[in-house]
């Protein structure tokens, strides 16, 4: 996430950080904007900012429209 956001001169405030499982616990610490997908591990809860549907039922566009990016 550093180097990601280094390299296209962002800063944190800038990421969008998308999760499901306990993996992306790493990521959600690193992100101003945390989505947990609909099925996700509850291990994420007090790091989420807003949840969103299932990647099946399209969660990262209706997360992205809620955020007004689309």
């Amino acid at each position: 996430m550093d180097y990601a956001l280094k390299q296209f001169q962002l800063e944190k405030e800038d990421a969008y950080v998308f999760g499901d499982s306990s993996n992306d616990l790493t990521m959600f610490r690193c992100g101003a904007h945390t989505i947990a997908l609909g099925k996700h591990d509850e291990i994420l809860d007090p790091y989420t900012e807003y949840v969103t549907d299932t990647v099946e039922r399209d969660g990262v566009a209706k997360a992205m429209e809620h955020y007004g990016l689309i």
